[in-house]
């Protein structure tokens, strides 16, 4: 644990918050990011005292994306893990509806902003020899995802991109980046989806439900561990569907 920092973007999620919760054990000190819902890290902030860090940020702001790191870069700490869990919520609208806005907010949050906050960080990791980084993608990445969604679509796949293009890149310099990809996990994310769709997402489980962050956070703490440390540039499909 010692000298040993995570950085979560996106922490006040609730997926973000059963991370910590299960990790928090591991790190002498936690990043956690978050936009506007910085109440929700009140509990873990009262159970982890100083250990935890919480850092707000509007990541579709460029000035405030780079205060985010500045900050860190300003307590001399370098992260040795990051997880990057922020996205837009998804909403289903029609292509002939979705604009360039649709698609830059998209791009902006899940990928720019991602890239902006790490590239410090990711270069020290290289010189150290060892870092890990995990994004959250979705199941959508692999077959044919549902409709009226493609300005989430785009920003996941560019994502799983640029994850692959840097494990390539880091993997000699021992740092290992991959992607988590689970189906609908029932969270306040999805507040913005048709009760069927979500329906019809129970049905085609074959636990006959929606995940849960517990179900998910497994699979982001093996792939922070030792154990995972020659994998890199995968996207591990968390689905549970038939």
């Amino acid at each position: 644990m010692e000298n040993k920092t995570l950085l979560v973007i996106g922490a006040s999620s609730e997926v973000g918050r059963a991370l910590i919760r299960k990790v928090a054990p591991n790190y002498s000190r936690i990043y956690a990011h978050y936009h506007s819902s910085g109440e929700a890290l009140d509990g873990l902030k009262a159970a982890l005292g100083g250990k935890l860090v919480p850092l707000q940020a509007n990541l579709m702001d460029a000035a405030a994306t780079a205060a985010l790191t500045a900050r860190i870069q300003g307590d001399g700490v370098l992260p040795n893990h990051i997880v990057h869990l922020a996205a837009p919520r998804c909403e289903q609208k029609r292509f002939h509806q979705t604009d360039e806005e649709d698609f830059s907010a998209a791009l902006t949050c899940s990928v720019i902003a991602f890239s902006s906050i790490i590239k410090p960080f990711i270069s020290k990791m290289g010189k150290n020899g060892r870092g890990k980084i995990v994004a959250m993608l979705t199941a959508y990445t692999e077959g044919v995802p549902p409709k009226f969604i493609s300005a989430y679509v785009t920003a996941k796949y560019a994502l799983l991109g640029l994850v692959r293009s840097l494990a390539a890149e880091y993997a000699p310099k021992g740092v290992c980046v991959n992607a988590v990809s689970p189906e609908m996990i029932e969270t306040r994310f999805l507040s913005s989806m048709p009760e069927l769709a979500l329906e019809q997402a129970r049905e085609s489980s074959i636990m006959g439900r929606l995940l849960t962050p517990d179900d998910v956070v497994p699979t982001f703490e093996y792939l922070l561990s030792d154990a995972s440390d020659f994998v890199t540039g995968q996207n591990v499909l968390v689905t549970g569907v038939k």
